[in-house]
């Protein structure tokens, strides 16, 4: 089945609309289906309801969607109902603007996308590129994507001066909880497969692996595949989850390469920022669900300033995380001016968790190395609650200052804080090193350590000004201060 128009004409290949029915299209494995545009929009499949019905497309075989000047979407499904698309073969979308592989849209009901393992999703445009798209979905009862194929998203560098590109592997945004059931809103994404993101443009780029946000209800992302995204100018974002009281869990057991190209700040507002995983809790009238991070994978990520883990929250929100993987964060820059002014000075953090008012608890057993050539933290902890970081694996900062392991405290009712070591933590820098750093309120802190502790200050300098190395410092403004120490600490500085 092809369609074409060589003029400003919209092309659709396929379309299957019904008012209270039921819609089904299915493209078989010798099938391909053909859209192609001029100046207007293409396309292929489309599928769209009205009333309580569903959609089911599915396809084995092929599908192309091309624009030359427009929009391209290889499938689209905009239902009043559920919504399912399988794909086990192959979907492609080029387009002169925005590109999408498969958009769904599910108003009241599930939406559900299956990519499987030999599925192939490619999209490409100058400004956008998604391979899986669910935009907002009002009063959806859930959002599921599980890819196990291969999906590529690419957002050229062709759509003119001061051009911004955003290129997308899996997207599900904006899911509320329905107002006929008293269920809670579910939003899972499962990755066995590839995800590789990539935008070019010289102004502003921006690429996510997978981006989930839901308002309430439920969130989790389970990743076993390989997530990999490069941005040439703007933030680069393996795993991103949002929420506003929803629980978040994310678990990554596959591998996450994220890498923002440019050495310099930037034009944006932000930076040029990476993260391997991010989540995200911005509760504002009540109490958030709680957010749990476990890395057994590999994260990578490089850029101006470098996170491996980030984990945001306001209100009161439990926060616990777990690492038996391999974390590395490389910053490099210098620092320098955002577009509004600001000057700001890059950084590397392997794991970054800022709570207002809840718990945090982390763990790791595996290694954590975060490198830059201004400011380096291993594990860094903020916020207003009790703290409990455990670590029995390496832990390495470097960087012109650098903390191993950092908890801060100080804010008015801050908790209690306890660091235990069994394993090592390594902090090396050109000025100031801490080995571990424990500032906290009001609570009291306890530390103990029957590992390594080193602290180095005055490397890579041959003669610094000065020099300042702790391999522990503790403080407290009102609680009771316990220090055990059964293993090495140390501390070496030179200045000149």
């Amino acid at each position: 089945v092809s369609a074409y128009s060589n003029g400003t004409q919209a092309v659709t290949a396929v379309t299957a609309k019904s008012i209270y029915g039921n819609v089904a299209i299915d493209n078989q494995v010798d099938g391909t289906i053909r859209a192609q545009a001029n100046t207007g929009n293409a396309i292929a499949v489309q599928s769209h309801t009205y009333g309580s019905s569903t959609s089911y497309i599915t396809n084995s075989g092929s599908i192309y969607a091309t624009s030359n000047v427009n929009f391209a979407t290889g499938i689209s499904a905009s239902v009043y109902g559920d919504s399912s698309i399988f794909n086990t073969g192959t979907i492609s979308a080029d387009a002169g603007r925005k590109a999408v592989g498969i958009q769904i849209r599910s108003q009241y009901g599930n939406a559900l996308v299956v990519n499987a393992d030999g599925g192939i999703i490619q999209a490409s445009g100058t400004s956008y590129a998604a391979g899986i798209l669910m935009p907002v979905i009002n009063y959806a009862e859930s959002g599921y994507v599980n890819n196990a194929g291969n999906i590529n998203a690419t957002a050229t560098n062709n759509c003119g001066a001061g051009c911004q590109s955003l290129a997308l592997g899996i997207n599900v945004g904006h899911i509320l909880q329905s107002k006929y059931s008293d269920s809670p809103t579910t939003v899972t994404v499962i990755n066995s497969g590839d995800i590789n993101v990539k935008a070019d443009a010289s102004v502003v780029s921006f690429v996510t692996g997978i981006r989930t946000y839901a308002k309430s209800g439920n969130l989790s992302i389970d990743n076993s595949g390989t997530v990999t995204g490069y941005s040439a100018n703007g933030e680069a974002q393996g795993i991103t989850a949002y929420t506003q009281y929803s629980p978040i869990s994310v678990v990554n057991s596959g591998h996450i390469d994220v890498r923002s190209n440019n050495a310099a700040i930037g034009t944006n507002t932000t930076g040029d920022r990476t993260f391997g995983i991010e989540a995200i809790s911005n509760a504002k009238y009540a109490p958030a669900g709680p957010i749990n991070i476990e890395n057994s994978g590999s994260i990578s990520t490089s850029g101006w300033t470098a996170e491996g883990i980030r984990i945001f929250a306001t209100y009161t929100t439990d926060i616990t995380g777990y690492n038996s993987g391999s974390i590395i964060a490389q910053g490099y820059g210098s620092p320098g001016a955002l577009s509004t002014g600001t000057i700001v000075n890059p950084y590397a953090i392997g794991i970054y968790a800022r709570v207002s008012a809840g718990d945090s608890i982390f763990t790791n057993a595996g290694s954590i190395d975060a490198k830059t050539n201004y400011k380096a933290d291993g594990l860094m902890t903020v916020g207003a609650g009790n703290f409990n970081t455990t670590n029995s694996g390496d832990i390495t900062a470097k960087g012109d200052a650098a903390t191993g392991v950092y908890t801060y405290g100080g804010f008015v009712g801050s908790g209690a804080s306890a660091f235990t070591n069994s394993g090592d933590v390594t902090a090396i820098a050109a000025s100031i090193a801490y080995g571990a750093r424990n500032v906290i309120g009001y609570r009291g802190v306890t530390d103990d350590n029957s590992g390594t502790i080193q602290a180095s200050a005055g490397v890579d300098l041959p003669s610094p000004a000065y020099a300042v190395a702790d391999g522990l410092w503790v403080y407290d403004l009102v609680g009771a201060i316990t220090v055990t120490n059964s293993g090495a600490l140390g501390a070496t500085a030179q200045s000149s």
